[in-house]
């Protein structure tokens, strides 16, 4: 029962392993994103597929458009 997974400094981990994750672990409450390099524009409907997720972290992600998430709407 994985609940939180930390892929920080993560290198060459993009939106299929992060797609596969939010499928395959349903009970994931927490994802630790912050300084990867391989998110792109794909990488938020990846995480849109994590339905119980509480935690986001996305410090000095290079390549992901934040706004695309939806913070703060």
């Amino acid at each position: 029962m994985l609940r939180s997974v930390d892929l920080s400094s993560s290198k060459f981990f993009t939106h299929v392993g992060l797609s596969g994750l939010a499928v395959n672990c349903s009970n994931l409450v927490q994802i630790d994103l912050s300084n990867t390099t391989e998110l792109r524009d794909s990488a938020p409907a990846a995480i849109a597929k994590a339905k119980n997720l509480e935690r986001l972290w996305l410090v000095r992600c290079k390549g992901l458009r934040i706004w695309e998430l939806g913070v703060g709407s």
